[in-house]
């Protein structure tokens, strides 16, 4: 490293660190840690990662070596008796992987570990192996619902999936809807996901009426469609068009519904909405041949949903400048939690002075509460998962004659509203703005 880029990489470190997390860093406690005789210091500290297969390795490996470096940087500075080593593995998108990689680290003497991205991944064997362990996972980005378990040993830097219903609620609700039907996937997610959306809309003074259930797998969605069709035209006409609308709350099988959507003249009056598991259809658009099929529908039907996002801080837009510069990417909220994870865990182990992974967790615990990211604020919940997220709103709309995924809005969780793109979103078909 030069001087010059040591120079602002330490500046950068300051500034991200700033407040509460340098407090840690008094006189007092750096005397603390060079005095000690109670541990050997001065080790290097191995921390595992794992990334769920090359696709995404591409994305997160370079941010986890931005980390790594800045985190040296930071240690260098103030004296530290740490330094911190990522040793970074590929799960190959399998849940196996990642309970062999889990043994692996564990074998090594490695027992913190950043990753198991997938939910899929924190299966109950990997969940068994490290509470028996007695190891620690701080994943990234793993959002399912079945995982908000206390006292498991994993924490998840990512909100569950069930927080998006609040967010959702809202930006229905500042659209200035009144009702919904809500078309959901027949399993457990979907069923979990669709409840929790129904109770959030009328905490807000919304109603859910109708849910239509399909059945997956599935090709012919039209005998969903029509049930969902009728409930629409009724409540149309009860409430009006532009305060009626469409939830959506489907994986990649929702391009199909979309499509076959078309057939119905009463879906394209109203507004849809989805989750983030619908609206980035990138990966379901490449199955069909006719890419005019695909920017008709998705210019009839906008599709806007919420997205997890990173804090668009100072520090974030100078640390994804150089992510971009590595990358040629733009650095999203869960490449954004990736680097909090790691420094995360380093911070915890230099503030509980041991690599002890019960120290570690509760110190860990203790710094979440204060501690504000490049993805957002970390604090935890009391299953060990985020308590809350920032989200954008992104959707599909129509500029220049060509269909385009872009942001419409920002849900600011430290504030708990929504700010929309008025030039985007002057009215959302169905929703006056």
């Amino acid at each position: 490293m030069t001087c010059s880029k040591r120079v602002w990489g330490i500046t950068f470190i300051l500034i991200l660190l700033g407040g509460a997390s340098l407090l840690w860093w008094s006189t007092l406690d750096r005397q603390r840690f060079q005095n000690s005789e109670e541990e050997e210091l001065g080790n290097l500290v191995k921390i595992g990662v794992t990334i769920a297969n090359d696709e995404e390795w591409e994305r997160y490996a370079p941010i986890i070596e931005l980390a790594e470096e800045d985190i040296a940087t930071y240690c260098e500075e103030m004296e530290s008796p740490f330094t911190f080593e990522f040793v970074v593995r590929n799960c190959e998108s399998q849940a196996q992987v990642a309970l062999d990689l889990t043994k692996e680290f564990h074998e090594n003497g490695t027992g913190l570990i950043v990753g198991h991205p997938w939910s899929g991944m924190m299966c109950h064997s990997v969940q068994e192996y490290i509470a028996e362990n007695d190891m620690l996972l701080l994943s990234p980005s793993s959002t399912s619902p079945h995982w908000r378990i206390p006292d498991d040993n994993m924490f998840r830097l990512a909100c569950h999936d069930l927080l998006q219903a609040n967010v959702i609620a809202k930006m229905l609700q500042s659209r200035q809807i009144k009702s919904i039907v809500v078309i959901y996937r027949g399993d457990a997610w979907g069923d979990t996901f669709t409840d929790a959306i129904e109770s959030e809309f009328e905490e807000v003074g919304g109603k859910v009426v109708g849910k239509v259930r399909y059945l997956i797998p599935c090709s012919d969605y039209s005998e969903f469609l029509e049930g969902a069709d009728s409930i629409l035209i009724e409540y149309i006409s009860e409430y009006g068009v532009e305060h009626v609308a469409i939830e959506l709350v489907a994986f990649s099988e929702g391009m199909y519904i979309l499509v076959q959507a078309l057939e119905y003249p009463a879906f394209s009056s109203v507004s849809w909405f989805g989750t983030d598991g619908i609206v980035d259809l990138s990966e379901s658009m490449k199955v069909y041949d006719d890419t005019s099929i695909i920017e008709e529908t998705l210019k009839r039907f906008e599709l806007i949903g919420p997205v997890p996002a990173p804090a668009y801080t100072e520090e974030y837009w100078a640390l994804n400048e150089r992510y971009e510069k590595e990358t040629g990417r733009h650095l999203t909220f869960y490449g954004a939690s990736y680097y909090d994870a790691c420094w995360l865990y380093a911070l915890s182990v230099m503030r509980a002075n041991s690599t002890d992974v019960k120290l570690v967790r509760d110190a860990l615990r203790e710094l979440a509460r204060e501690y504000v990211g490049v993805s957002g604020p970390c604090e935890l919940d009391e299953n060990d998962d985020r308590l809350r997220g920032h989200y954008d709103l992104m959707g599909y709309f129509e500029i220049e004659g060509e269909t385009q995924y872009l942001k419409c809005g920002f849900y600011n969780a430290t504030k708990g509203e929504i700010i929309w793109d008025e030039e985007l979103t002057p009215y959302s078909r169905g929703g006056g703005g």
